[in-house]
């Protein structure tokens, strides 16, 4: 009997403490140089971009060959706009949308350019669709000071909603926009109850059996 009951509570335990299966996503963009125009680079993340998203890597501190802007201790960023291209001062999008879905808030850190006219979008569904959780817009123009640097003034900041998004869209003006460390929260790290996997259940409800067959003996 003692034995059985050990195995029950092994078996409920191992049902209740099945890990999340996701966390904190942060990308920092350090390989941007490899990754070009972003599309499925990160999908094994569960991040899918579309638009007008390219990772692009700096010419300065060190860093190799590349765009001129300058961020303290990183090398890598993501450009609004193709920076093989000449800036067109046209109005410019990207979408990521993320598999499990986010919770709370996404941070960022950007670089901005005289009117470039940032502005953030979370929404309830996948590519920049469904309803609208929140807006961020006319966000602050760091500006540079520095000669021959496209991007030198960088600002910390976050767009908060509630319920679960499933996608974010930055606009921008052409290559006017940089954003780096961009970081959420998917929405199964926080699941105070999450759903059991098959194998646990099983392994409960066997636990459960065996504890009913033995009370009967112990009856008889």
């Amino acid at each position: 009997m003692r034995a059985t009951r050990k195995f029950l509570a092994l078996a409920l335990l191992t049902t209740t403490l099945q890990p999340a299966l996701a966390g904190t996503v942060t990308l920092d963009f350090e390989d941007a140089a490899e990754r070009g125009q972003l599309s499925e680079q990160f999908k094994d993340l569960g991040l899918h971009f579309t638009g007008n998203a390219w990772g692009v890597n700096s010419q300065l501190n060190g860093c190799g060959s590349g765009l001129s802007f300058d961020k303290p201790g990183s090398c890598g960023a993501l450009i609004l706009g193709n920076p093989a291209d000449r800036e067109t001062g046209e109005l410019r999008e990207f979408t990521i949308s993320v598999d499990s879905g986010f919770i709370d808030m996404v941070s960022f850190t950007y670089g901005q350019r005289a009117a470039g006219g940032l502005s953030i979008s979370v929404f309830g569904s996948r590519d920049g669709t469904g309803q609208p959780l929140a807006l961020l817009s006319n966000l602050l123009e760091p500006g540079c000071d520095q000669p021959n640097v496209r991007f030198c003034g960088w600002e910390d900041d976050a767009i908060e909603f509630q319920g679960t998004a499933y996608s974010i869209t930055f606009s921008g003006f052409d290559k006017r926009v940089m954003l780096d460390d961009l970081s959420f929260t998917t929405r199964d790290a926080t699941n105070p109850n999450p759903l059991p996997e098959p194998a646990s259940m099983a392994l409960a409800l066997g636990a459960l059996g065996a504890l009913g067959w033995t009370r009967r003996r112990a009856s008889r």
